[in-house]
């Protein structure tokens, strides 16, 4: 039976989210919910409150997009909660669009990489406390197997090239660096107590699926995706700690260990990446 604890998981009223969140109430965990509007994580807060009155839950809205908005959300949680067991990172963005957040970086590259690697370091010290209690913490991002798919953006030096939008160059782009991510940084906070996984949902029934994000030919099989709820059980295997035999930086898809995306795996990609979130910060 899977260990429980606190966790904190955002994104939560999406498709996913949202069944991550009810299967890991019906566990047993207290949880901290993070959304993009107040409203719609009280709401969810309320009802897993009637239907888990022995449990706890907390409400909190960030705009990811949004450092400075992002920072106070994350202060007041990392204050309210000095000790976390689990952060799983389900938020993230896919658009069909060029576009820019308003500190001047494509849009997917700051809503997936970014705003994720801003989370794991606010709550840096509320997971390594967790750590103490004599099991290990574990943070899962959101990654895809579109990164098997993705250019190296810097490959022709000078500015990067994430990619266009329209065929989810940006978006497969964003999820090799946010897999590059973990691999680059998995030994260093393996030492205090933390694993960091990858995980890659698979093609799912979501309003994301069917968006403008996603390549017209393929939208119209947007219906035969797995439902919500197969991919958040998929999702949440890599979370007990003794999963995976205990290993960190690794890729996780369909609920089981796989190869590392070939871009993510390099070496010199994961530095320039770790490298680009160092002078994003």
């Amino acid at each position: 039976m899977t260990e429980v604890g606190k966790a904190l998981v955002s994104g939560v009223t999406g498709g996913i989210g949202g069944q991550v969140v009810d299967q890991m109430a019906s566990q047993g965990w207290d949880l901290i919910l993070m959304a993009r509007q107040q409203t719609q994580a009280q709401k969810l807060r309320e009802r897993l409150m009637h239907e888990y009155p022995g449990q706890s839950f907390w409400a909190y809205a960030a705009d990811m997009m949004d450092r400075a908005s992002l920072s106070a959300t994350l202060t007041q949680i990392s204050h309210d909660h000095p000790s976390l067991n689990a952060l799983i990172n389900l938020a993230g963005v896919l658009s069909g669009q060029p576009r820019h957040s308003e500190a001047g970086i494509e849009w997917h590259v700051h809503g997936n990489v970014l705003a994720a690697h801003q989370i794991q370091e606010a709550l840096r010290a509320s997971l390594a406390r967790g750590a103490d209690t004599g099991r290990k913490s574990v943070v899962l991002h959101m990654s895809s197997g579109a990164a098997n798919g993705a250019k190296d953006p810097w490959r022709k030096g000078g500015t990067p090239n994430f990619g266009k939008p329209g065929m989810m160059g940006a978006y497969a782009t964003s999820k090799a660096m946010i897999a590059a991510m973990v691999a680059h940084d998995a030994a260093e906070w393996a030492s205090e107590g933390i694993l960091l996984r990858a995980v890659d949902p698979g093609p799912t029934a979501t309003g994301m699926a069917r968006g403008d994000g996603v390549p017209v030919l393929v939208r119209p099989f947007s219906g035969w995706f797995k439902k919500p709820e197969t991919s958040a059980r998929q999702i949440l295997a890599a979370l007990p700690p003794e999963a995976m035999n205990g290993a960190s930086g690794l890729f996780v898809a369909r609920g089981r260990q796989r190869r590392m995306p070939r871009l993510a795996a390099n070496t010199g990609f994961q530095d320039q990446v770790a490298e680009f979130i160092r002078q994003s910060a």
